[in-house]
Formats: structure tokens, sequence, C-alpha cells
């Protein structure tokens, strides 16, 4: 598996043509809203979309978490980038660091508030993920996924990862080093905490126009 992740990583995709349903549009929408997307960044964005966040908790304890949190925003450029990026289902959301910034400047506290809040979603099926991830080589078979230059062999760089992939229990991936270079770092938290929040702003908004 390793030598077909690390040759996978290097293999920029495009969408070709239409998406013409709910699933190949989110697809399109992640590639077309992120440069140097590979493979491995798309199956990340599915795991997401499923999984959420729950394998940082299992892994680190909260005061980690916190530290973790506090460098990623510290490092992170403030962008005028959207706040927050959809992924597929409506449990998970990404949030960009940049955007975050902006508005609340280095506020690691009430990021890590948000961030915590995924403990609370119910942890999403692997059978979903896998379904989701059948759907994805589907999409690459009919030709509507491509490398942006011509590679010959990425269905069987594909058809050799995922079969190692699926028999070491699916773990979580990183990002590619190209995904990583080119684009704003983001945290996965529940849509549901940033749907309230943006109620709250929103309340604290009118509140304020009244005076």
């Amino acid at each position: 598996m390793f030598m077909a992740v690390e040759k996978l990583s290097f293999i920029e995709l495009k969408f070709v043509g239409d998406s013409n349903d709910q699933f190949s549009k989110i697809i399109k929408d992640c590639i077309d809203a992120h440069e140097g997307v590979t493979y491995r960044d798309i199956l990340k964005f599915l795991y997401q979309s499923v999984l959420g966040a729950h394998h940082i908790f299992d892994m680190m304890k909260g005061n980690e978490i916190k530290k973790w949190i506090e460098k990623n925003l510290k490092k992170a450029e403030s962008s005028d980038n959207p706040l927050t990026e959809k992924l597929h289902g409506k449990t998970w959301v990404r949030i960009d660091l940049g955007a975050f910034k902006k508005k609340y400047g280095n506020n690691s506290e009430k990021l890590f508030e948000f961030f915590l809040k995924g403990k609370e979603e119910k942890r999403g099926s692997m059978h979903k993920f896998l379904k989701l991830q059948d759907e994805l080589t589907q999409l690459i078979k009919n030709g509507k996924i491509k490398p942006l230059s011509y590679n010959a062999n990425l269905m069987d760089l594909i058809d050799s990862f995922v079969m190692n992939y699926k028999q070491k229990g699916c773990p979580p991936l990183h990002h590619s080093r190209l995904y990583v270079e080119k684009n704003t770092p983001y945290l996965v938290v529940s849509s549901r905490v940033m749907h309230l929040a943006a109620k709250e702003c929103k309340k604290v908004s009118h509140a304020n126009d009244a005076y």
C-alpha cells in the first residue's frame, strides 16, 4: 500500500464535465474549491464526512487537543475564505482556520469549544464510508475524475491501494503534500454547533442594531 499511497499523492485530479447527482456534485465542489487535490485528499474528505473528528478524540486527550488547536490556529494566516466548507452529508463541516482567524482572532478557546462539541455527535458507520469509497471509484472508472496530466495506471494504483486500505481497516489518512502546501488548514467540527453559533451571532447583531 505504501508505494500506491506515495504515487497517488502526486497525481493531481480534475473533475470532467457536469455533475449529475448529489454525490458527484459534492466531489466536484471539493476538487474545484481546492488546489492540488489527489485521490488521497478526496478519500479523506469522505472519511471526515462520515466519521468526523472522532479519531482525534480517540487518540488525543483534552489538553493535547487544546495545544494542537492553538498551534495550528497560530500558524494560520488570516483570509477572506468562507468560514465553513460543507462535507458530504449534514453532520460535519470544516472550519477554515484563516477565515476563523479573521473573524475571531487567535481565540483558540472558542475554536476548542466548537471542536469539542463534536464528541456529542453519533459515530458514523464504516459501512457507509466504504459505500462512498466505492462510489468514488465508480466516478473514476466512468471518467468523471481524471489526472490533470496523463497517467495510464491511475486505476491500477487505486485498486492496489483500496485492497490494502480495506485490509487494514480503513485508518484515517493524512492529506497529500500537494494539498497541504496549497490550501488553508482547517478543523472538522459538528455542523450543528456552527449552525447554533451563526444563530447566536445574528441575535447579537440584531440586539446591537436595536440601540
